[in-house]
């Protein structure tokens, strides 16, 4: 077990007994790795995930994208949902998925079958990571697809509603101001008794935390002089709190750190304590598109968790 484990159960037993929205948090700090679908060949990234296995993570994650640039001419991009059939394939343990899929380009009927295949195809491991997507232009304006951030949020939630109910296996039938599905029922359902899914969304802005109370985790991002960065303890914790308001019940429910790789070393325990001392459940440590960024993400993994 890596070190972190043990010390991050003594850290949240401490939690429960002083933080009133902990009780639900009772799993050591579980690891993952997540990598851009892009400026990698998809043989390459199918391996990243193998390693991250086979170092003794609990994830693998794919960013979800068509072109990630403005310009005409963007970076060699691969479909997350190919690479994650081929990884369902080559891993046996790992939790895997796209983070984040923006619904709103997405027909939810579609969604809803590749994420059932998935699932299967992973035994029941699949995650799926959703959120509004960007860049607005690049990825979605381009293709004539909405690129207003009040269109795209109706969108996904419209979409989720959607997806969850056709991967019920249950009769579905839905009218809303998106879509319209006459009565129809899927079938297989997942392995899982359901798919959790897992709500991105940009601090501080509080909508994407109230979309999130809805569903099975958050995944808050941040910003900080135009930077992806990660968000801090009390930032998270804030966060946890604004969902726990929206909920009745926070058993099971994920608080997951999005944290840009900077270098190759793993992060002090120290400081994984006080992310889960502020509810953390999951941690996820991301390539960033830079150069090299394949290989430090490999020497990284090669590290193992903390």
């Amino acid at each position: 077990m890596p070190r972190h484990r043990e010390r991050a159960a003594d850290a949240q037993t401490s939690r429960l007994t002083t933080d009133r929205y902990a009780a639900a948090v009772t799993t050591p700090l579980r690891q993952a790795i997540a990598a851009p679908c892009f400026d990698a060949t998809a043989s390459e990234l199918v391996d990243l995930a193998v390693q991250a296995e086979n170092r003794g993570f609990d994830g693998f994650f794919i960013w979800d994208h068509l072109q990630f640039s403005n310009d005409i001419d963007g970076p060699a991009v691969h479909d997350p949902w190919a690479l994650l059939a081929v990884i369902a394939d080559r891993t046996e343990r790992i939790r895997i998925g796209p983070m984040v899929t923006p619904v709103s380009r997405r027909r939810p009927w579609v969604l809803a079958r590749q994420s059932v295949t998935i699932d299967h195809l992973s035994n029941g491991r699949l995650t799926l990571g959703v959120g509004l997507g960007s860049p607005a232009q690049g990825d979605f304006a381009r293709f004539g697809d909405a690129a207003d951030n009040k269109e795209r949020a109706a969108l996904l939630d419209e979409g989720l509603a959607v997806w969850a109910g056709l991967c019920s296996g249950e009769e579905f039938s839905y009218t809303g101001t998106h879509y319209r599905i006459k009565p129809t029922r899927f079938s297989p359902r997942p392995i899982q008794p359901h798919i959790p899914v897992w709500v991105g969304g940009v601090l501080p802005a509080q909508r994407p935390l109230r979309r999130a109370a809805a569903w099975d985790g958050v995944v808050p991002i941040t910003y900080r002089d135009g930077r992806l960065t990660r968000p801090t303890a009390p930032e998270m914790a804030a966060a946890l709190h604004t969902i726990e308001s929206a909920r009745d019940d926070m058993t099971g429910y994920d608080s997951v750190v999005w944290s840009p790789l900077h270098g190759t070393e793993p992060q002090d325990s120290d400081i994984l304590d006080e992310y889960v001392a502020a509810g953390v459940t999951w941690w996820i440590e991301t390539a960033v598109p830079q150069p090299n960024w394949q290989a430090d993400l490999r020497t990284r993994i090669a590290n193992g968790p903390v």
